[in-house]
């Protein structure tokens, strides 16, 4: 099968719909019907977040949306891709983390280690998630 690889651009021309004919949205019908895989840098990810939310003002909600549904649709592929659908997930539960917080945190579950940090917003969610059930 055919791949092709976007950056940033070239998605946030589809979702602003800053270009008529937008090539990712012909790229997104044929990784739907199984003709070309679709490589997105996992870079992109944050990218994406970061420019629709602090350049054109979409809400988190909006956000997360767009990086859900990339990162679960057929044929699409990114390095890294569960630790991404995880920190997505966890992004969307805790609203004052960003997706690379996000992906520090299941970083480090995913490693079984400890997390280092100052960042008091982070260390909460590490807390409440990192938390030993309690057992009978």
């Amino acid at each position: 099968m055919k791949s092709v690889t976007v950056d940033t651009n070239t998605i946030l021309d589809a979702l602003l719909k800053r270009d008529d004919r937008s090539v990712f949205q012909a790229y997104i019908e044929k990784a739907t019907r199984g003709t070309l895989r679709v490589h997105i840098p996992y870079i992109v990810f944050f990218e994406l977040e970061w420019v629709l939310n602090k350049i054109y003002n979409k809400d988190r909600d909006y956000c997360y949306g767009v990086l859900s549904a990339l990162v679960n649709k057929r044929n699409i592929v990114t390095e890294l891709q569960d630790l991404l659908r995880h920190a997505i997930e966890l992004a969307l539960f805790f609203p004052k983390i960003s997706l690379a917080d996000a992906s520090i945190v299941i970083s480090a579950l995913m490693e079984s280690g400890e997390l280092i940090t100052k960042d008091k917003e982070l260390l909460a969610v590490w807390e409440r998630i990192n938390t030993p059930k309690a057992t009978c």
